[in-house]
């Protein structure tokens, strides 16, 4: 459940809405967003703590709450789920400001996300105070259950003492407070500072931050919200479009929601930042833009990564605000021991484990002479299985010891006298961890249960991935096939060029041969039959324009007047225009990658909607329906066919792929094929 979900509905401005004298019941859950230590006081020889707070409904947030809380207690904290129990409403500049002291409230949950994007609860309570039907007095309707007032009207001190006496016995909550004094001790100065944490609290939960898993290539004006988990030293780095060498700075940045991705800035932007962005602080971050992550080069399971510029905005947060980046369980995918043997060797995984013994570090000496640090420790998890596990390097500097539970994220399966697990440099071990997951309550049920060290088993080796090709059966999809591309296919795609009849997955030439094959001074277009998957599809209106809807012109519009469109070649005035695709994929094979051009009908076949369908998703920021077409493209193998082109654009040449047709791959029925003309090369020796 979210924590909008948690929270009452309309709370806030019921609270508001009504006037009341003394103390009242109620049943509100409220998050806290802001608190401050206003005063300390003395009960009965028990020190009272008493906070300021912003608390917020689903709606609105307000700052007018005091709490307070022995000090035995828990101490109230940001992001903190609460339920109010009881209040008492105090009036102060001349009626214009209402305060409500909580007396009694339980907190229900801790660490939750913070909502965004809430309204200032002042300016409505400025609406209610102008409206002169406001009731004086009202009750108080929450879940549609009425709740009840209880009228304590204090008259003097003396009934305000005799009553805290009476109620002295209730110590897990401060159920009496003598208000009045309580709000004439906040000065100047503290109220000059309730406004200052009011003012930071408004940039410090801007409305347009979005999480990381939200992200993806055509997400525009980027602002996160994020903690820096990992920084790489910076490197050197060639780019293969400018033709110049540079130097990269990459690192692993975490959302609120423990979701991880990686970021790169390059050149000046390193020059500028790279002091700046340290390990373990928190930013907010605007601008930079998304591309496809390259999975071979980090352990993070993001499709995305996120490229910073010298335009992008850094702003350091407050090292208070580190509560709401307590691990969560959102991004964790937990793989049991038992299901290890399905996993290929050197795969990376997250895993919960018991820990049943642990040695001490020793020294090994690695083949080039120097000094490692290893450990090795026995672990077991509730499927029944122990696995030894090593630690490396500084992993051997972690406080592990016999009985701990350990969480553990991106951690290598690997072989040796048997399934094993190693630390490698992108991993992360949490030691006892308290994040809300499922896997952990398993473990610790399982581990009151009473483990029995002999009863544990090993798990011998990984599952081979051989196949039985006896037992196969084979399908006769695309006999014309040809699995044998090499570089003697250049001088055929040329030959080939004025041939369009080619089957779609005939004569298969890879992105570098046809990228050499293209000379500057060759009179000929050649055709193409290409293998690759789609990598990158950036939404934006770049990918459409409005042409004359004469299909015989199809020229380009230009828009005179609000309901008035004029062709410049049929000298034609049109009242609405047609919309013609204009897309380019990034798409990628084994040796190199490259943009291809798509038109018209061709496009319309691969998202499945019209052009001008496409324009209403883009105006209306439609994210759903474009991750739709995304999801059918994205990360999909295709054949593709089309006629490659030089280009001339300000003394620079430019090598086009012009794709006509296209399909998609059943990789199933592939892999099928594949087998099948290996059987016939194995049949004909």
């Amino acid at each position: 459940m979210s924590t909008l979900q948690k929270v009452s509905k309309g709370a806030i401005e019921s609270l508001l809405k009504i006037s009341f004298e003394g103390s009242i019941d109620i049943n509100y859950t409220l998050q806290i967003l802001a608190i401050n230590l206003c005063k300390t006081t003395s009960r009965t020889n028990n020190d009272v703590l008493f906070y300021t707070c912003t608390l917020c409904d689903d709606k609105y947030k307000y700052s007018g709450f005091i709490i307070g809380r022995n000090l035995s207690e828990r101490e109230p904290k940001i992001s903190d789920i609460i339920s109010l129990k009881k209040i008492t409403q105090k009036n102060i500049n001349n009626g214009t400001k209402k305060i409500f002291i909580v007396k009694n409230y339980e907190t229900i949950k801790e660490n939750c996300d913070i909502i965004r994007g809430l309204q200032n609860a002042n300016n409505l309570l400025q609406n209610l105070n102008n409206n002169s039907d406001i009731n004086k007095k009202e009750n108080i309707n929450n879940n549609n259950n009425e709740i009840k007032l209880q009228q304590q009207k204090f008259e003097d001190e003396d009934m305000i003492n005799k009553f805290i006496e009476e109620n002295n016995d209730n110590s897990s909550q401060i159920e009496n407070i003598n208000e009045t004094s309580l709000i004439n001790n906040q000065n100047p100065q503290e109220n000059q500072i309730q406004k200052k944490e009011d003012e930071e609290e408004e940039k410090f939960i801007p409305k347009n931050i979005i999480y990381l898993n939200d992200i993806s290539t055509y997400s525009k004006n980027i602002c996160i919200y994020i903690k820096i988990i990992k920084k790489c030293e910076v490197k050197p780095f060639f780019n293969k479009h400018t033709f110049k060498n540079g130097k990269l700075l990459s690192f692993d940045i975490m959302d609120s929601k423990g979701f991880e991705m990686q970021a790169n800035i390059f050149d000046d932007t390193i020059d500028k930042y790279t002091n700046l962005l340290q390990v373990g602080e928190i930013y907010y971050i605007q601008g930079g833009y998304a591309r496809i992550s390259e999975k071979i080069y980090t352990n993070i399971k993001s499709d995305y990564k996120i490229i910073f510029d010298l335009n992008t905005k850094f702003t350091k947060i407050d090292k208070n605000r580190d509560t709401m980046f307590l691990q969560k369980s959102e991004n964790i995918s937990i793989i049991k021991f038992s299901d290890l043997k399905n996993y290929q060797k050197n795969s990376v995984v997250d895993c919960i484990a018991y820990v049943l013994e642990a040695s001490k570090t020793t020294i090994k000496s690695s083949k080039n002479g120097t000094n490692i640090k290893i450990r090795r420790i026995l672990l077991c998890d509730y499927s029944g299985i122990k696995i030894s596990m090593t630690l490396w390097k500084k992993f051997c500097d972690l406080e592990i010891e016999k009985g701990n539970i350990l969480l553990l994220k991106y951690i290598r399966v690997t072989e040796y006298n048997g399934i094993c697990l190693t630390t490698i440099d992108d991993s992360n071990i949490i030691i006892n961890p308290t994040i809300d997951l499922n896997e952990i309550d398993e473990l610790k049920k399982y581990i009151q249960n009473g483990i029995n060290q002999d009863e544990l088993k090993f798990l011998n080796k990984l599952n081979s991935n051989e196949y039985n090709y006896s037992n196969l059966t084979y399908s006769p999809l695309n006999p014309n096939i040809d699995i044998n591309i090499n570089n003697n296919n250049i001088n055929e795609i040329n030959n080939n060029s004025n041939n369009n009849n080619n089957n779609i997955n005939e004569k298969l030439v890879t992105i570098n041969e046809l990228l050499f094959s293209l000379k500057p001074n060759s009179k000929y277009s050649p055709t193409f039959n290409i293998k690759a998957t789609v990598y990158g599809i950036n939404h934006s209106n770049k990918n459409y324009f409005t042409g004359c809807p004469n299909k015989a012109c199809r020229k380009k519009l230009s828009k005179t007047n609000e309901n008035e469109w004029f062709c410049q070649a049929c000298k034609e005035k049109y009242t609405e225009p047609y919309y013609y695709y204009t897309v380019s994929l990034k798409i990628k094979d084994l040796t190199g990658e490259h943009f291809v051009d798509l038109f018209g009908d061709t496009v319309t076949t691969l998202f499945g909607i019209r052009a001008d369908e496409y324009n209403i998703m883009i105006e209306n920021n439609n994210i759903e329906k474009l991750n739709e077409i995304n999801s059918q493209i994205e990360f999909q193998k295709f054949y593709f066919s089309g006629k490659a082109s030089i280009q001339k654009y300000n003394n620079r040449i430019k090598k086009q792929f012009f794709v006509y047709r296209f399909e998609k791959i059943n990789i199933k029925n592939e892999s099928y094929q594949i087998l099948e003309n290996i059987k016939k090369i194995i049949d004909s020796d």
